[in-house]
C-alpha cells in the first residue's frame, strides 16, 4: 500500500473521531450487488413467516452455529442459520457456552442495543442476565492466508471476522485500501486511530507498528452498534451457567432495541444438565490430567488470568505461579493467588529458574559448575516451598528450547540438578528418542499426526510417568474456531497426547501483514493484548470448546468404566456401548457437535442406570 494514502486515510480517521454521536461512524465493508439481492429477497420471504413481533420491524435475525468452519460475510445469506429462531444452548453446571446470531437491517439504523434478561425456569431457578456476555464479532482485513493458514501473504489481505468486541469503533476497516486501524486512547481521554497494517516497505518500520497496547482499551459491555442497510453483523452470546444452578429449561431472551425503540427479542433456551464437568483426564490413563498449556499465558493480571481460567486454560506455560527459592514470600502469595482464582497448583509449568544451563562432561569450566550449582539451589529451595504448601512436587523447569542432540547431551547435567532438587524438567523438541531419557514432558513440535503420535506412544512406553504435548504447524493464528476446536480438543486426546501446548497465546501481534518475529509468519496469536485484559477472538472460544469436548469425554468414560464393573447386564453393556462409541469417534472428521451431544446422551442415560448402585 501507498505510505501517503495511508496517513491520509489515518487522518480522515483521526478527523471522525471527534465526530459527535448524531453522526456515527459507519463501517462499510464490499457488498456483492447479486449476494445482496439475493440476501433481501430471502429476508423478504423469512421475514412473511416469522413471529408477529418482527413481521413488521426493520430487520431480520438469523441463529447460526457460533463456532462453524464458516466465516460470516456482511452479504452472504446464512444457508446454515435459522430465520427468526432461538438461540438454543445446552450446558453443564459451571460452564461457558456460546450462540450466535446474525442481525440483517434492511434501513440504516445508527444506534442499536442489545441488552440480555434473566433466564427463568418453571421452577423459579433464574440464570441471572449477568450471566450472559454479549460480543459483537469484528471483521478486519489480515493476511491472505487467513481463516486456515499461518504462513505470511505479504501479497493478499483478506476480510475476516475474528475480534469479539464490546465496542465496534475500537477498530476501523479501510475497505478501500484494505488496511486497519486500531483507536489509542489517552489518559486524558482523547483519542486517535493508529495504522495497523503497515508493510515491510513502509518506511521507519519498527515495532511500534504492531501497536501500542498500553493505550487500547475495549469497553467493558456491550455499546450499541451501528447497522448499515443490507450489510448482516454477527454476535455471539455466551452464557454461562452458575455452578449449583437447577438443571432444567430457561428461558430468557436478547432484546433488540433501535433508536431508543424496542423492535423484538431474540428468544434463548438454555438446558442446564444435572450434572458438573470433571478436569480433563488423558485418554489412555484415567488418573493423568489433560491440560491446555499455551505459551504465552504467564502474567499477573488477575484480569487475565480469570479469562485463562473461563477458556480452560488452567496450566499455562511461563510465569505464573511464579516459584522462586530466593523470594519466598512472592512464592507464597502467587500460589494463594492461583488458587484463588482456581488455576492449575498440581502441575505448573515452567513456573521454576529454568534448566538450560551446559556443562562439557569432559571439560566443566568453572563457570559452568557455578552455575549448576546454583540453578540447584533455587530449585531446591523452591521445591521445598512448595511441598509445604501444596503437598506435591510437580513443578517444571523449562530447559534449552527445541535443542539438538549435541545441546541436549550438555544440559544432562542441568536436567539431573532439578531432579535432585525435587522438579521436573520440560522442553520443547524433537524426537531423539534414547537421549530423552531423563525428561518429564516432552512437546513435540506439529500437531498430532500419524507419525507423531507413534513418537508420543515411545515416550510414553520409555517414561511411563511423564508427559507429552504438541505445538506449532500449526502455530496459532488462524482465525476458524472449528479447526482450533478440533486441534486443541479430540485430536490430541484420541492420539494419547496429555497436553495442547501450542505457541502461543498473547503477545504484540496486533499487526497481521508484517511480524518482525518471523517475517514468514502470521501474527502467532489467540488473543489480543490491550492496556489491562485481552481481546477474545472465535479461534480462542473454539478453544475453549475443544477442551469442553475432552472434559464430556472424561464424564463418559468415568461412568462407562463404573457400568462395566456393575454386576448389571444393562448397565454393563451401556458401559461397553459408550466406551465404543469414545474408542471410533474420529477425531479428524466426525462432526463435534454431534459428537458433544451423543456424550451427553450417553452421560445421562448412565447416570440413570448407576443411581443408588
Amino acid at each position: 500500500m501507498n505510505l501517503k494514502n495511508a496517513l491520509l486515510a489515518a487522518a480522515l480517521a483521526c478527523c471522525s473521531a471527534g465526530i459527535g454521536a448524531e453522526t456515527p461512524f459507519r463501517q462499510t465493508y464490499p457488498l456483492d450487488p447479486v449476494k445482496l439481492k439475493d440476501m433481501f429477497d430471502k429476508a423478504a420471504e423469512d421475514t412473511a413467516k416469522a413471529p408477529a413481533e418482527w413481521r413488521k420491524a426493520p430487520l431480520a435475525y438469523y441463529v447460526v452455529p457460533p463456532l462453524s468452519h464458516i466465516p460470516r460475510m456482511p452479504d452472504e445469506y446464512p444457508r446454515d442459520g435459522a430465520a427468526f429462531g432461538t438461540l438454543e444452548i445446552i450446558a453443564a453446571q459451571g460452564e461457558y457456552e456460546p450462540a450466535s446470531f446474525q442481525l440483517f437491517p434492511k434501513r440504516n439504523f445508527d444506534k442499536v442495543t442489545l441488552k440480555a434478561t434473566d433466564l427463568h425456569a418453571a421452577s423459579g431457578a433464574v440464570i441471572p442476565a449477568s450471566e450472559v456476555d454479549l460480543k459483537v464479532v469484528k471483521l478486519w482485513y489480515q493476511a491472505g492466508s487467513a481463516w486456515c493458514g499461518f504462513f505470511a501473504d505479504a501479497l493478499g489481505r483478506r476480510l475476516i471476522p475474528e475480534l469479539l468486541l464490546n465496542d465496534e469503533t475500537l477498530i476501523r476497516a479501510d475497505s478501500r485500501t484494505q488496511d486497519n486501524y486500531v483507536r489509542y486512547t489517552n489518559l486524558n481521554g482523547t483519542s486517535r486511530y493508529a495504522w495497523m497494517s503497515a508493510n515491510f516497505s513502509a518506511v521507519n518500520y519498527t515495532f511500534a507498528n504492531q501497536a501500542n497496547q498500553a493505550l487500547i482499551r475495549d469497553a467493558d459491555t456491550l455499546q450499541p452498534v451501528v447497522l448499515n442497510r443490507g450489510e448482516l453483523k454477527q454476535f455471539l452470546a455466551t452464557v454461562h451457567v452458575p455452578e449449583k444452578t437447577g438443571p432444567g429449561i430457561y428461558h430468557g431472551g436478547i432484546e433488540v432495541s433501535a433508536d431508543g425503540r424496542r423492535l423484538g427479542a431474540v428468544p434463548v433456551k438454555v438446558r442446564v444438565l444435572p450434572f458438573e464437568l470433571p478436569q480433563a483426564k488423558s485418554n489412555y490413563d484415567p488418573d493423568k490430567g489433560f491440560y491446555l498449556s499455551l505459551y504465552g499465558t504467564g502474567t499477573n493480571n488477575v484480569k487475565v488470568l480469570k479469562n485463562q481460567v473461563r477458556h480452560n486454560a488452567l496450566a499455562g506455560v511461563g510465569g505464573f505461579p511464579v516459584l522462586s527459592g530466593f523470594w519466598h514470600e512472592d512464592t507464597v502469595k502467587n500460589i494463594a493467588l492461583a488458587k484463588k482464582l482456581g488455576l492449575s497448583t498440581r502441575p505448573m509449568f515452567a513456573s521454576v529458574a529454568g534448566c538450560f544451563q551446559q556443562l562439557d562432561p569432559e571439560h566443566p569450566t568453572p563457570r559452568q559448575k557455578i552455575a549448576i550449582r546454583t540453578l540447584a539451589r533455587e530449585i531446591k529451595s523452591a521445591a521445598e516451598i512448595v511441598k509445604k504448601e501444596l503437598g506435591h512436587g510437580e513443578i517444571y523447569s523449562y530447559g534449552y528450547d527445541e535443542a539438538g542432540p549435541d545441546i541436549i547431551r550438555r544440559e544432562r547435567a542441568a536436567w539431573e540438578a532439578v531432579h535432585q532438587g525435587g522438579a521436573k524438567v520440560m522442553v520443547t523438541c524433537r524426537p531423539w528418542r534414547r537421549l530423552l531419557y531423563n525428561l518429564d514432558f516432552f512437546i513435540q513440535p506439529g500437531a498430532p499426526a500419524d507419525r507423531r503420535t507413534r513418537e508420543a506412544s515411545l515416550f510414553h512406553e520409555a517414561n511411563p510417568d511423564s508427559l507429552v504435548g504438541w505445538y506449532a504447524n500449526p502455530h496459532t493464528g488462524p482465525e476458524n474456531p472449528n479447526y482450533f476446536r478440533r486441534l486443541h480438543g479430540l485430536l490430541p486426546y484420541k492420539n494419547n497426547y496429555d497436553s495442547s501446548t501450542n505457541y502461543c497465546w498473547w503477545r504484540n501481534n496486533w499487526n497481521d501483514m508484517a511480524i518482525p518475529y518471523e517475517s514468514y509468519l502470521r501474527g502467532l496469536v489467540i488473543v489480543y493484548g490491550t492496556a489491562d485484559n485481552v481481546i477474545d477472538t472465535l479461534a480462542w472460544e473454539g478453544v475453549r470448546e475443544g477442551m469442553d469436548d475432552v472434559r464430556y469425554a472424561t464424564m463418559l468414560k468415568q461412568l462407562a468404566r463404573k457400568a462395566m464393573q456393575s454386576p448389571d447386564i444393562g448397565s454393563a453393556t451401556l458401559g461397553r456401548q459408550a466406551m465404543g462409541f469414545l474408542a471410533f469417534t474420529d477425531e479428524k472428521r466426525d462432526d463435534l457437535d454431534a459428537f458433544r451431544l451423543e456424550c451427553i446422551r450417553y452421560i445421562l442415560q448412565l447416570q440413570n442406570l448407576l443411581k443408588g448402585k
